[in-house]
């Protein structure tokens, strides 16, 4: 289906795609580049998915979607940690360096 966002972890090992499939789906680069395979899919969403984005030290992503609400996602456990709901679509993800 149409990738609508991707971004890159800190890192560089590792990249988000989202899209009009309402998944968000984690690559890792290096063994896309050999197998096309994704590492992992996140599935939560309940409408296409409009952004995504990496936490500042890569073990999170946050996505949001056409169904109004905005997923927060641990890397490592494959697990939504939580959703936040709102009246409208919601277009933007970004995820703020909290330490500073």
């Amino acid at each position: 289906g149409h990738q609508w966002a991707c971004t890159f972890s800190p890192d560089q090992r590792m990249a988000v795609t989202c899209g009009h499939e309402g998944k968000v789906v984690l690559w890792d680069l290096e063994q896309m580049l050999t197998r096309n395979k994704e590492l992992m899919v996140l599935d939560g969403h309940e409408g296409p998915v409009l952004a995504c984005a990496f936490s500042p030290d890569g073990s999170r992503v946050v996505s949001c979607s056409a169904d109004r609400t905005v997923k927060v996602w641990q890397v490592n456990k494959k697990l939504e940690e939580y959703s936040l709901h709102h009246a409208s679509e919601v277009m933007q993800a970004r995820a703020a360096d909290r330490s500073k």
